[in-house]
C-alpha cells in the first residue's frame, strides 16, 4: 500500500513540475536572515521574490537581482492595535 501511494505521489509530482515554475521562492522579509538566504538561493538558480520595509533597500535588492516588494508595516500595526482596542472595549 505504501509503495503504491508513493508511486502515485511521484507521478503527480512529475505532472505538476512540468506545469509550474518550481524555481521560484518567496521570502517574507529580506532582513538579517532573508537577504543572505535570498542571495544563496539566487546563486543556486532560483528566482527569489520577497518583501522589505524601506524603499532604499528595495532598490538595492533589485540591483542585486532579488525581486523585492516594499511592504509598509505601520498601517498593519495600527490596524492591529485598533482591533485589539475594540476587542478590549467590547469584552471589558
Amino acid at each position: 500500500m505504501f509503495k503504491k501511494t508513493l508511486r502515485l505521489r511521484l507521478r503527480l509530482m512529475k505532472k505538476i513540475s512540468g506545469k509550474f515554475d518550481m524555481k521560484k521562492i518567496g521570502i517574507i522579509g529580506f532582513g538579517w536572515l532573508g537577504e543572505p538566504l535570498g542571495h544563496h538561493l539566487k546563486e543556486a538558480g532560483y528566482t527569489v521574490v520577497g518583501s522589505c520595509t524601506s524603499e532604499q533597500k528595495k532598490e538595492r535588492l533589485w540591483a542585486d537581482g532579488l525581486h523585492a516588494v516594499y511592504f509598509k508595516l505601520s498601517l498593519i500595526r495600527r490596524a492591529w492595535r485598533i482591533r485589539h482596542f475594540f476587542r478590549w472595549m467590547c469584552w471589558s
